[in-house]
């Protein structure tokens, strides 16, 4: 089982991926996973998804009971992803666009 910040930062790459790609090719290629099987999207889900911070983000999460959320930070405007932590706190991913370093 993957852990689930590696299952929310892999959500959240595949939201990005779809806003930045205006049409979705059903013969795309199968990526592979490091380590793993060869894996196939089997589910594709679109929503809209309006702005709100972070707090309002952490009422969703627990109220759809899902590990992570995919939304639109109403602060920065950028897609984040917020997830329940086995410590039973929460934690943010908030992308950035840099050099990777």
């Amino acid at each position: 089982m993957k852990p689930f910040w590696l299952a929310a930062a892999a959500a959240l790459a595949a939201v990005q991926a779809v806003a930045q790609t205006p049409t979705a090719s059903p013969e795309a290629p199968t990526a592979t996973l490091p380590d793993e099987e060869q894996a196939v999207i089997v589910k594709t889900k679109q929503f809209n998804m309006k702005p709100m911070p972070p707090e309002e983000a952490m009422l969703q999460l627990e109220l759809i009971g899902h590990d992570f959320f995919v939304f639109v930070n109403a602060d920065s405007d950028t897609v984040n992803v917020i997830y329940k932590r086995r410590d039973g706190n929460y934690g943010l991913i908030e992308p950035s666009r840099g050099n990777g370093a």
